[in-house]
C-alpha cells in the first residue's frame, strides 16, 4: 500500500474554501476520506470498503457528467 495521501480544498465562491476533503487508503484494506472545517479544525471521518469506495467513485463520475451536461445546456440556451 503507497503512503499518499490526497488534499482537496473547498472551490472560490462556494463558502467552502475554509474546508478540505482528504482521501487515502487506510490499513483495512479500504478508503478513509477525511473533510475538516481549517477554521475550528472540526473533522468528520468516512472509512469505506473497498467495495463501496467503488460505488461512490461511480456516484462521482455520475454527478461529474450531470455538472458537464448543466453547463453545456446553459451555454446554448444563453446563444
Amino acid at each position: 500500500m503507497s503512503n499518499i495521501k490526497i488534499l482537496f480544498y473547498g472551490a472560490g465562491g462556494t463558502g467552502t474554501m475554509a474546508n478540505s476533503v482528504e482521501v487515502y487508503a487506510n490499513a483495512y484494506d479500504g478508503i478513509t476520506i477525511e473533510i475538516r472545517n481549517n477554521i475550528d479544525q472540526t473533522l468528520e471521518v468516512v472509512s469505506l470498503s473497498k467495495q463501496s469506495a467503488i460505488r461512490f467513485s461511480k456516484e462521482i463520475r455520475r454527478k461529474i457528467a450531470e455538472v458537464k451536461d448543466s453547463n453545456q445546456n446553459i451555454l446554448k440556451d444563453g446563444e
